[in-house]
Order: structure tokens, then sequence, then C-alpha cells
């Protein structure tokens, strides 16, 4: 074997070796998004993380809660504290809210663990923006088509800010979808099932309060 030849073999090998995942996250950089609320941002009623609540206009229509777990709660086990957390943020899609929230959070949000988005009456109720919130949500890759949906009685972040007994919330919204397939007091509703149904007329999403 020559020089030439063991440099370039040598290199190979060194390449190999070091070769790593440029774009690995680690776990403790994301935010592990379990359940979405949304709903129409009102800047008079709506409570936000915000230091200084942003002006309602086109660019800001809309009101996303995350609801996330709070690992440290979780690993310290403390009695008495709050073993989730709840982000907000304001704008016209779900994407750009998700950006938005990107930029402000010192994590990046992580959707593949997220059991179900519940949106305000509101919003439902506005079928313009419905729809402008349903295509949003089908366009964001990084949410599946298959959460289950949930329209509030008044606010979704109402909702999220309920505390569940028993088990946390995004595991009780996922298990109702799942045990109560087959009654007719409970019909299970996807993202998907959803945007295909307004397709073609209308869209059934089971009520929480």
């Amino acid at each position: 074997m020559n020089k030439k030849t063991f440099l370039i073999s040598s290199i190979l090998v060194v390449s190999l070796i070091l070769t790593g995942c440029w774009d690995r996250t680690e776990l403790e950089n994301r935010a592990f998004i379990m359940v979405v609320g949304i709903d129409k941002y009102d800047p008079t009623e709506s409570e936000t993380t915000e230091r200084n609540k942003p002006e309602q206009n086109k660019e800001n229509t809309m009101k996303m809660t995350y609801l996330l777990p709070k690992f440290s709660a979780v690993r310290e086990g403390e009695e008495g504290v709050d073993s989730r957390q709840l982000m907000t943020t304001v704008g016209k899609s779900s994407y750009e809210m998700t950006r938005r929230l990107t930029v402000r959070s010192d994590s990046e949000p992580f959707f593949q663990h997220m059991k179900a988005a519940v949106f305000g009456v509101d919003i439902v109720k506005d079928r313009d923006q419905f729809l402008e919130l349903l295509d949003g949500l089908e366009r964001q890759d990084e949410i599946s088509r298959k959460v289950h949906l949930f329209v509030a009685d008044d606010q979704a972040s109402d909702i999220l800010e309920t505390e569940s007994l028993l088990k946390p919330l995004s595991y009780k919204l996922q298990g109702m979808s799942q045990e109560s397939l087959g009654t007719e007091l409970f019909i299970p509703t996807t993202l998907e099932q959803a945007i295909s149904s307004t397709v073609t007329g209308a869209t059934l999403i089971p009520k929480i309060s």
C-alpha cells in the first residue's frame, strides 16, 4: 500500500468514526407538547404569557395554548407542585404561533406525543376561521393527523387549565376517544376525519366542558 492510498484510507476511517447526528436535539432541549387549545384572540379577555399583550389585528387572530409536562417537578416528586405547564402565544395560524413560541422559548416544540387538540367554541362558529385553522393544522407536518379533536363549551384554554384526576389530561382525552368507539353518546373525531368531512359536508366534533 503506497502512502497516498494509506492516507485516503485513514481519512475515510476517521470520517466514519467521527460521524454524528448533526440535527440531533437533546431531550432536555425539547418541549413535549401533549395537548393544544386554540381560541379566537381577544386581548381584552385572553390571558397570555406575553409581557405586553399583542394587538388584535390580521396577524393576531388566534390564541394557542400548549400543555406540556414539567419534568423537573416529576423528577423531584414534590407534593403540591404542578407537574405540567402551560405556554401561550398568538398569531394567524398554528404554524405561525408555534414559530413564535420557538423564538420565545428555550426549547424546541415537539409534537410527536401530542394526544389531542381542543377548539374554543367561538372559533368553531366562525366557518371561515375554522376552515383556515384546519388547513393550518394540516400543513403543519409535525402534528399527526390522528390526534383527537374536541370543542370546548367556551374557551379551549379553560379546558387545558383544568386539573385532571387520576390521569394527566392528555391521556384522559386520548382514553376517552379510544374507549368510547362504537357508542352513540360519544363519537370520536380525529384531525384527519375532520379535514375529510369538511370537504364533503359537515364536521361532527365531540364537545368537552
